[in-house]
């Protein structure tokens, strides 16, 4: 796991403990607070880690694709561009 996946995470976890940096909802059961600032833990967490493009977690994996051939060139079942001309093409 990289350190600043580590770091942000541990910062963005204690801003979301009740009382440290903000109460949501202000009056409430400690409970229900809890309850509240993991809900909005967890959509932070998923937001930040989608988004910032550092972050190796929640995002698709690479796909390979072959792009197309040039002119005058065929494709091989390998992916390769050969030209249409080769007598060596596909061998």
């Amino acid at each position: 796991m990289k350190p600043t996946k580590i770091i942000l995470t541990a910062v963005l976890f204690a801003v979301f403990i009740p009382g440290v940096v903000f109460t949501l909802p202000p009056r409430a059961a400690f409970r229900e607070q809890v309850v509240l600032h993991g809900i909005v833990f967890a959509f932070a967490y998923y937001f930040l880690h989608r988004f910032l493009p550092f972050f190796e977690g929640f995002s698709n994996p690479n796909t390979k694709v072959n792009p197309s051939c040039p002119k005058n060139y065929k494709q091989l079942s390998s992916g390769d561009c050969v030209l249409e001309t080769d007598i060596h093409g596909g061998r």
